[in-house]
């Protein structure tokens, strides 16, 4: 009898079907720990030669597996124990678990707004330069995942990039089909494993999937390494894939990258699209034309899924027709999403996509529209805008750009703009070159400089900006010691009031010997801006002090919440990291982190610094998403409760992250947010939702009359009450044995 979804997460740990975990492709199989250190690091984990290491063993040496910097026995081995009440244990315990599996650089966070759900994410290290992990270090991480897959069923999402699948492919493989995962990403190379195709059928809880190629390992594999990698065996594991997912009619989110699916699996993968029962989104990139043809005949005959995304068109004249199909006929779809077209559309070619203004002005379902600004000359644009303005439901239209700036380009804008559509429309990344003349135009958000933009242009476009109310991101390249760009731009951010995200990399010095005055501007600019909350520096050849004056503005600004920092040229991460950890658990608005470049340190310490980096933007992000449950909540529940409660009381900066995340109006989320708090006002409902008493606080009376609690009234309560924070009454951590006891014990 097979059993149950629910039954197989939680599979006893003593189940023998798992003998050995294999670190490497092609590598022999080799037993789960190869030796465990004390603290000292000295001594090794006993072990017996040649034998692979049992269910039973590796749960004994999970029971004792520390962390790699404080050396403390978390509890590790013990199945899943969440309820609906309450998350499974392990999630009051991340920063141990964590620290368990920062050698694999395979970290847990919580999932946004999914009560006590979390995700195994792969972190990208590829251009980051650090010292290898000890053997025995990467053996426990590999042994603590394969535990957290198969045992756990709180974990709901997993994010594997090719180089960790490659490292834990047998440990990987053998823990899926046992999983509950709601959500899998893959980012692998070509061919697709086989092993995982195999396993994806088994998910039977899986709804959202999507699988990419890696673009540089694109590159590394010839075409004669493509032909020997035994393309029968992909397709016969492609189409049972295929039918697996029919058949489960569970899916909802499927996003296929470019060389992921054979094109001899084409006609399976139409038919799939169009009788999947539970498909409501696809996604697809793919340079084969037959392939796209498929996709597109099997969206034209869905009736179920409402988003499509293609990102590169091919341009092909029977897909251009299908496209016009899809837009007239098709009643279900709302959004629909062309990234770019792979052809160069010549001018007699506009005539071609005529259809597409036809079908548009037929349809009556489409909400959201993104589309190159190649397909249509400038008298097509204007039809365009004529049905743009007659569609009341469509709502968003994006205008893509190829970053020519061509003459076309901006008569195209200019059109759109004199329409008065142009709230509805948005043409996003606004390339400047050899002029700025369109940065005027409101339709642009993000204003990008390229490489070779002139300085002066690039310092008469910042001044130019101080009256630009539309843009919310800006990206450029300052050369070292130029003082008029630096100057502009710190002018430009220490007033600006709605930019969002900043990119700036520096380039070589226009002169041997820089005066620090230059980055001294920027980097006060920075300290003084109040919008900006996604800051991304990039550094050649320049001082460590120069790097820690970065850390110092991010310290000094709670606005920022995710910090990428990169250097390059003879520059490494050690100065920047360093003066980053100091503090950093002292930090509680940064949500995230990414570093890339070299780190020149000893492999423990550096390691060490990273950890309390990543691990306090991991414990800041998850506050976030524990709140982020309660707008959907019908019962008040202690953990998103609690979490809310911490930022309202504590961390208040970030409710305007909170309501982006749970999409509600910023002006509105902290009305929300008292009305949820406020049904764990009283004292029987503070008490009854911290686990104290199940249902009202009953004091037995005292023999000297004395007052009790019970007796307070409701204003004496609520001063107590101010000074309260649900999470200052410990929860109670019940066993996973216990609870089953207890469940088997009811039933």
């Amino acid at each position: 009898m097979k059993k149950a979804a629910s039954d197989r997460c939680c599979s006893s740990p003593e189940d023998p079907a798992f003998l050995s975990l294999e670190l490497g492709a092609g590598q022999p199989a080799l037993p789960l720990f190869r030796g465990r250190k004390t603290m000292d690091g000295n001594a090794d984990m006993p072990q017996i030669e040649g034998a692979p290491m049992s269910y039973a063993n590796q749960s004994a040496y999970l029971e004792v597996a520390t962390g790699c910097f404080r050396a403390t026995v978390g509890d590790h081995s013990s199945p899943c124990s969440g309820t609906q009440e309450r998350p499974c244990h392990i999630v009051r315990q991340l920063t141990a678990c964590n620290e368990l599996l920062f050698p694999a650089r395979m970290p847990l966070q919580e999932i946004p707004g999914a009560r006590g759900k979390l995700a195994l994410v792969s972190v990208d290290n590829e251009c980051l330069s650090l010292p290898e992990p000890q053997d025995y270090r990467l053996r426990q991480s590999a042994g603590f995942m394969h535990c957290l897959l198969k045992h756990h069923k709180c974990v709901a999402s997993l994010h594997l990039r090719r180089s960790h699948f490659d490292k834990y492919s047998s440990p990987l493989c053998d823990a899926l089909p046992h999983s509950c995962l709601k959500k899998l990403r893959l980012s692998c190379g070509f061919p697709m494993p086989e092993g995982i195709c195999a396993a994806i059928p088994s998910l039977t809880s899986l709804e959202e999937l999507q699988c990419s190629l890696n673009e540089m390992n694109c590159a590394s594999y010839s075409d004669s390494c493509a032909d020997l990698s035994g393309i029968s065996m992909e397709e016969q594991a492609t189409k049972h894939l295929l039918t697996c997912l029919t058949e489960s009619g569970i899916l909802k989110d499927l996003s296929l990258g470019r060389r992921v699916l054979p094109e001899t699996c084409r006609e399976e993968l139409a038919q799939y699209l169009m009788s999947s029962p539970s498909l409501t989104s696809f996604r697809f990139t793919d340079d084969s034309v037959k392939s796209e043809i498929a996709v597109l005949e099997g969206i034209l005959y869905n009736r179920r899924i409402s988003k499509v995304g293609i990102s590169a068109f091919t341009g092909n004249a029977e897909s251009i027709q299908l496209v016009a199909r899809i837009l007239g006929e098709n009643t279900v779809v709302k959004s629909f999403v062309i990234l770019y077209i792979r052809e160069e559309i010549s001018p007699g070619h506009h005539v071609t996509y005529d259809t597409w203004l036809q079908a548009l002005k037929e349809n009556v379902a489409l909400e959201e529209l993104s589309i190159p600004y190649q397909i249509w000359n400038l008298q097509q644009w204007i039809r365009f805008t004529n049905i743009l303005d007659s569609k009341q439901h469509l709502k968003k239209v994006n205008i893509l750009s190829d970053g020519n700036n061509c003459d076309h380009f901006t008569h195209v804008c200019r059109a759109l703009e004199d329409s008065g559509v142009h709230e509805k429309v948005s043409c996003g990344l606004y390339f400047v070159k050899d002029n700025a003349d369109l940065l005027n135009c409101k339709m642009f958000s993000v204003l990008y400089f390229g490489l070779g933009v002139r300085e002066d242009v690039k310092a008469t476009a910042l001044r130019q900006l101080l009256d630009c109310s539309h843009v919310t991101c800006l990206t450029l390249d300052i050369p070292r010691g130029n003082l008029a760009v630096s100057s502009a731009l710190a002018e430009y951010v220490q007033s600006a009031s709605v930019l969002r995200k900043l990119e700036v990399s520096t380039g070589f010095a226009v002169v041997s010997d820089v005066s620090d005055a230059w980055w001294t501007l920027i980097v006060q600019s920075l300290s003084r801006n109040n919008s900006i909350k996604d800051l991304n520096i990039c550094l050649s050849d320049m001082s460590d002090r120069d790097a820690e004056s970065i850390v110092e503005a991010v310290s000094e600004n709670t606005n920022i919440r995710k910090l990428t920092f990169g250097v390059c040229g003879m520059m490494t991460l050690n100065a920047f990291v360093n003066r980053l950890s100091v503090g950093i658990m002292g930090n509680h608005t940064l949500l995230g982190v990414v570093l890339y470049g070299r780190l020149d340190q000893e492999g423990q310490d550096a390691s060490r610094k990273l950890f309390d980096i990543y691990e306090a933007t991991r414990r800041n992000s998850g506050l976030l998403a524990a709140a982020a449950a309660f707008p959907k909540a019908t019962d008040v529940h202690r953990y998103s409760a609690a979490a809310l409660e911490r930022i309202c009381k504590r961390h208040a900066e970030l409710l305007e992250d909170l309501a982006e995340l749970v999409e509600v109006n910023v002006a509105e989320i902290g009305g929300m947010a008292h009305r949820h708090l406020n049904r764990t006002a009283s004292l029987d409902e503070y008490m009854r939702i911290t686990g104290v008493v199940k249902e009202r606080v009953e004091c037995h009376p005292r023999d000297d009359g004395r007052m009790q609690l019970d007796d307070l009234n409701e204003d004496c309560w609520r001063m107590v009450r101010r000074h309260l924070m649900l999470d200052d009454i410990e929860e109670a951590l019940i066993h996973p044995e216990i609870l089953l006891a207890a469940t088997a014990a009811t039933t």
